[in-house]
């Protein structure tokens, strides 16, 4: 009697998932034939289905991983954008009581661009924690690539030289674009990010921002369909760092993928940034050559010219002054009560500050006429602010409500929030901002 071993492959019909199943018997031999003798045990080669099984799992596990990061950054950037909205609050106050020049001043300024920039990490961490909302407007993309180059040169080491250009739209024209300002910002700051890294180990190293009007030819027409017979704006950062291998290039965009060292990098950068340009309608392209940097092409649609009280400016710092009207503020956070009373009394507004919605409420019954607008907190104890402006509105129907919020839309959309006579702020803000969103409501 012998042994063998025979591998065969069972069919779909069977279930077993092209596996290879082995069988072992025993046959003898009978009148000089094989005859078989009979089965006496299977085998099953489940290798492959287990490292399958495990890719599953890791990806499972990354995205609870995510979920998680997800719910933590959207609590930790609500405490943060709170406090830093009256961090900023306070500088502003200072900065009205000391003379200009000084080196007091000097020093609040610095602790003004800190705050700033600590603002912008908070919107970083939102966008890694996808809590952001797209909402895709017009956008002038000059003012907000400078404001871009004035938060990220700021924080980047000597050796690495940024450059922003956009002298190729003609200076009476405005470049605009439909995007989500906020989404467009960090990806900016994502692939700056980027550029960064790859120039670590060159001595002298640059990094260039151009804005140009481009012409969808039919090369770029067939690559990105989405473009043909559009007008297009194209963004390039480019960089001479490190660049990427050919063969790596068309993995850019995956998922998880990534040619840092681990630990250095999430692997979601760039598949972030393709997502994001798909929903703006436009597209990415990657050029690169190892040893000789990188370009990256960002291909926006390009709008009509936005109106000049909506246009997005770099850095506005002038304050729109009040008549003596009254404002009612609702906010749980007595710090941020206090700092933004404060702020309405130097822009010669008279404040009422309440400690919630129910409070805010209370006084709007016994004063609605007296009220010109409402600064309402989204996420108070006992009534929320977007609970409150509906139960306002059926008492003051045409009464001017801005929200103000440290959280993400995300967790708070309300249908109140699209009345209108509505405008929605996040913290921390810039006090002129505030300024020009509450004179348009009431010198428009």
């Amino acid at each position: 009697m012998c042994c063998r071993h025979y591998c065969i492959q069972m069919d779909d019909r069977e279930q077993w998932f092209g596996e290879n199943i082995c069988l072992h018997y025993a046959k003898s031999a009978v009148s000089g034939e094989n005859v078989f003798a009979g089965l006496f045990g299977i085998s099953n080669d489940i290798t492959r289905r287990k490292a399958d099984e495990s890719i599953i799992q890791g990806i499972q596990q990354q995205t609870r991983k995510m979920e998680a990061i997800s719910t933590l950054v959207g609590g930790i950037a609500h405490e943060f954008n709170n406090m830093l909205a009256g961090i900023i609050g306070n500088i502003f106050l200072l900065k009205t009581e000391i003379k200009a020049g000084t080196k007091s001043a000097s020093r609040l300024d610095r602790i003004e661009k800190l705050s700033n920039r600590a603002a912008s990490l908070v919107d970083q961490l939102l966008a890694f924690g996808r809590k952001h909302r797209i909402s895709i407007r017009n956008i002038d993309l000059i003012p907000l690539l400078q404001q871009v180059y004035g938060i990220e040169s700021a924080g980047l080491p000597s050796s690495i030289r940024l450059n922003l250009d956009t002298s190729s739209i003609a200076s009476d024209k405005h470049a605009v674009a439909r995007a989500d300002a906020a989404q467009l910002r960090q990806v900016l700051s994502s692939l700056i990010s980027n550029a960064v890294d790859a120039c670590a180990f060159k001595a002298t190293a640059k990094i260039d921002i151009t804005l140009t009007d481009v012409g969808v030819d039919a090369n770029l027409a067939f690559h990105f369909p989405q473009l043909k017979d559009k007008e297009v704006l194209c963004l390039c950062i480019r960089d001479n760092g490190t660049g990427i291998r050919n063969d790596l290039l068309n993995r850019v965009f995956d998922p998880f993928f990534t040619t840092k060292e681990v630990g250095q990098g999430t692997g979601m950068g760039l598949s972030m940034v393709y997502g994001l340009m798909e929903s703006f309608g436009g597209a990415i392209d990657i050029k690169s050559e190892e040893g000789s940097g990188t370009s990256v092409y960002l291909y926006l649609l390009q709008s009509e010219p936005l109106a000049d009280n909506h246009r997005l400016t770099a850095s506005s710092s002038t304050l729109h002054y009040g008549q003596g009207e009254t404002i009612l503020i609702a906010d749980d956070e007595k710090l941020l009560r206090e700092a933004a009373s404060e702020m309405l009394i130097k822009l010669n507004y008279k404040p009422v500050a309440v400690e919630d919605g129910e409070a805010a409420l209370h006084y709007i019954e016994a004063h609605a006429k007296e009220v010109s607008l409402v600064l309402l907190d989204l996420i108070m104890p006992l009534m929320g602010g977007s609970e409150a402006a509906g139960k306002i509105r059926s008492i003051r129907p045409d009464l001017p409500i801005v929200f103000v919020t440290g959280y993400n839309l995300d967790e708070i959309d309300s249908k109140d929030l699209q009345l209108p006579y509505t405008q929605i702020v996040s913290k921390p803000y810039q006090v002129a901002y505030l300024s020009q969103v509450i004179a348009d409501f009431l010198h428009p």
